[in-house]
């Protein structure tokens, strides 16, 4: 009985850790740490003896308050039954929104089944990565008009013709559903959002100081008219110059507006309609994702969370350290000191930055990194490290996304490991049964 207890997942909000052969249990909720197994309480009598040494001291880190977020969901919410999603890849937004947009926010927190037309994988993980993986893909595409990249092309703001589609705000508040999702499921997506997005989700008003993030030179300089004493000889007036294709065009903030000076007295009217010309656009659409996220995800739980560190528990982080997932990986049916897993880490090690998102996705459904590294790699019920098993037959690697798994067959020759896994990372799509 005590052996099948310590076999089964902890419960919400703890986590296990072996630090020098001593294991101690993690609990994020009350901040504290134990030796005394949370699974066993209730059933194994606790020592009366006192213990020689005392478990390492509660760390408060981005990992542990997103713990602790997940717990506090999960609490909050009634997440019995499951969620079957199934959705074509030829129409895979339009079948998402269609179902999702229509469902409380109860019913989004259940267990997700993922399923793709055609393709015959059961869902243990992997394909709901997939799902919400392709789905943030699928949102900021340029032809979809809801999101539109920064000057830089770093990263999308909220498109300035997205208030002007049809149901735009049905299709922001779903996409609010996604994010919100993502969160309470604990999967990442690939949404490359500018921090307006992230700021105003949690809570903020977009205003002058978002303007940085769309236009720099713009921001101070209007940060320099609102901070002087006299304005009055800048020869401003109510209008701004903007590049449309080869051409600049000058655009009146109000009605003949190159025509009024801007003035001590009026500056802060022309700060305001500054800003509004440039971000104005995003208000309704941001308060319909806002609405959507917060069905899923009450906005008094994310008030300890800065819009950075929200960033990174829904996208997760672009950095992928080899030497972390090679600490983190385990083996079965071969060894770690054999020929073909010394390769294949110096193949790792040797690939292109697209080409390691690519080998990510190919293994975990992901291209992303989790909060606090790969040592928080997840299977569908719970932590489930990287692992290398051993292929019986030869062939291509393959992968069970579901499972974090790689199967490699022995192979003699290390050009042969690297071209075979190249091949597979970049031309494997889809799922199959295991």
């Amino acid at each position: 009985m005590l052996e099948s207890m310590a076999d089964a997942p902890l419960p919400i909000g703890w986590d296990m850790e072996t630090t020098k052969g001593t294991t101690y249990f993690i609990n994020h909720l009350d901040q504290s740490t134990t030796f005394h197994d949370p699974r066993l309480i209730g059933i194994a009598k606790p020592s009366r003896k006192k213990p020689k040494v005392t478990p390492p001291k509660y760390q408060r880190d981005l990992y542990g308050k997103v713990q602790c977020l997940l717990a506090n969901l999960h609490l909050c919410q009634e997440d019995q039954g499951e969620l079957q999603i199934v959705v074509s890849r030829d129409t895979l937004l339009e079948d998402s929104f269609n179902l999702i947009s229509n469902l409380d926010g109860v019913t989004l927190t259940r267990r997700l089944f993922i399923k793709f037309n055609g393709e015959e994988g059961l869902d243990y993980g992997g394909m709901s990565r997939e799902w919400f993986l392709s789905l943030s893909r699928e949102i900021t595409k340029a032809e979809r008009l809801f999101f539109s990249l920064d000057k830089k092309g770093c990263s999308y703001n909220i498109h300035r013709k997205a208030p002007k589609l049809k149901n735009f705000e049905s299709y922001f508040y779903f996409i609010g559903q996604l994010i919100g999702m993502a969160c309470y499921h604990a999967k990442l997506l690939e949404a490359h959002f500018s921090p307006i997005i992230w700021r105003c989700l949690l809570g903020e008003t977009p205003n002058l100081s978002h303007l940085a993030y769309i236009d720099p030179e713009m921001h101070t300089g209007l940060e320099a008219v609102r901070d002087a004493e006299d304005v009055d000889d800048w020869d401003l007036t109510f209008a701004v110059t903007e590049e449309r294709g080869k051409k600049k065009k000058d655009i009146e903030l109000k009605k003949n507006g190159l025509s009024i000076p801007v003035t001590n007295q009026n500056k802060n009217e022309y700060i305001n309609l500054v800003v509004d010309h440039y971000i104005g656009h995003m208000i309704k659409p941001l308060e319909s994702m806002k609405e959507g996220m917060n069905m899923v995800v009450p906005s008094h739980l994310l008030e300890e969370f800065t819009a950075e560190e929200f960033e990174q528990i829904v996208c997760g982080s672009q950095t992928i350290d080899i030497s972390d997932l090679r600490a983190n990986t385990d083996y079965t049916d071969i060894e770690e000191s054999s020929a073909t897993i010394k390769w294949f880490w110096e193949i790792l090690g040797t690939m292109s930055e697209p080409n390691l998102h690519q080998f990510l996705h190919f293994v975990t459904g992901s291209t992303k990194v989790p909060v606090g590294g790969f040592k928080h790699l997840c299977g569908s019920k719970g932590p489930l490290k990287f692992n290398i098993q051993l292929k019986k037959t030869s062939g291509l690697p393959t992968a069970h996304s579901c499972f974090n798994r790689l199967e490699l067959a022995v192979y003699n020759n290390k050009d042969k490991l690297k071209s075979d896994l190249l091949y597979a990372i970049t031309e494997t799509t889809g799922f199959g049964l295991q």
